[in-house]
């Protein structure tokens, strides 16, 4: 019996996936970037944030799930405090740019490394809950083709 859990949550890795290559493209790429297309870039990065914020706000509200609109407040909640840092990281580089000596420079760099160990910790907490869910799946089309065959 083929497992549905299993191709939805492959589907959506492959999304994912795409994604990724270009972040990681992205990545690389700036590293070449003069300050006026780094603040370009920033600029579009801000708006590509807001409309993903609202998109899981506004996806998890609906939600049939208990578990996506709790785990959505608690991601809502947590992205308030991730923009409060960000403000000052944000207040430090447009205010004074001249001004960042290299203890400033050394914890904004530690910060930008912290949060790509955020995003294996969250790409970590996928795999689990995918076999989760892939466990359950295979547990229920168990128990209904056993009924089945009653």
């Amino acid at each position: 019996m083929v497992n549905a859990t299993n191709e939805f949550l492959t589907a959506k890795l492959c999304e994912i996936d795409e994604k990724y290559n270009r972040l990681r493209s992205r990545i690389y790429e700036m590293q070449f970037f003069s300050q006026e297309e780094i603040i370009e870039e920033l600029d579009e990065i801000k708006i590509l944030y807001s409309q993903l914020e609202e998109e899981l706000v506004n996806s998890s509200k609906n939600s049939k799930s208990e578990y996506v609109r709790e785990l959505a407040k608690a991601q809502v909640d947590f992205n308030k405090r991730v923009v409060k840092i960000q403000k000052s990281i944000d207040d430090l580089f447009f205010d004074n740019n001249e001004e960042i000596d290299e203890r400033i420079l050394e914890s904004i760099i530690v910060y930008a490394e912290f949060t790509l160990d955020m995003a294996l910790y969250s790409m970590i907490n996928v795999i689990y809950n995918s076999l989760i869910a892939s466990n359950y799946q295979l547990n229920f089309n168990k128990k209904h083709s056993e009924e089945e065959y009653k």
